[in-house]
């Protein structure tokens, strides 16, 4: 929190987890134009990776439902981030050929998506809200693929940092561009990878 632009939080209501709140970006009039969810996925859980709580999905909920009633009821359309991916981005990555299910894809799996085997319910409670366009998750450091699977672009982000595994040629930062026109129905996404920065004529 003590860095310039850091605009992460401290705080939340769950005392197992940290960090849960939602950031709204404005209009230049001054009205929410989107809003963004950030969760604490947590690390570990006994025998697995961890992920998004119970009371963590309600929370979600009931913010969604606050945010659409201070909006004379119209929903406010968003993403949400977090650590550890959700079980669906696995599913998403299964079904990848299937256009029923993956209506497009890009990026790539470089190697398995360390998820908890176990549908926590935010995923459904997404689909049921209709909100939220993206959910991007980091993790995995090799992986930058992005699944729009049911509607909801599932991304995922590779490590930035030179700590911990990485791999030069996929090392960035996913980007995505929230603006009026596009937050409704498809945030435009892509990474930023620091290669293209090392070598700017490549």
């Amino acid at each position: 929190e003590s860095y310039e632009y850091c605009i992460s939080k401290d705080e939340g209501f769950s005392t197992e987890r940290v960090g849960n709140y939602v950031h709204a970006v404005y209009n230049p009039d001054g009205s929410i134009g989107s809003v963004i969810y950030l969760l604490d996925s947590g690390e570990y859980s006994r025998y697995t990776w961890s992920y998004v709580l119970e009371d963590q999905v309600k929370w979600y909920k009931e913010t969604s439902e606050l945010l659409q009633e201070y909006n004379d009821g119209k929903v406010i359309n968003g993403m949400m981030a977090f650590h550890v991916p959700m079980v669906e981005n696995k599913y998403a990555y299964e079904n990848r050929d299937n256009k029923d299910i993956v209506s497009d894809w890009n990026g790539l799996r470089n190697e398995v998506i360390n998820c908890a085997d176990y549908e926590s319910g935010l995923f459904d409670a997404i689909l049921e809200r209709g909100d939220i366009k993206a959910v991007v998750t980091g993790h995995d450091h090799l992986n930058d693929y992005c699944y729009n699977y049911k509607g909801v672009k599932l991304a995922g982000s590779p490590t930035v940092s030179d700590f911990g595994y990485h791999s030069a040629d996929i090392q960035g930062a996913r980007v995505f561009d929230l603006n009026a026109e596009t937050v409704g129905t498809n945030i435009p996404t892509y990474v930023r990878y620091l290669i293209e920065r090392l070598n700017p004529n490549d």
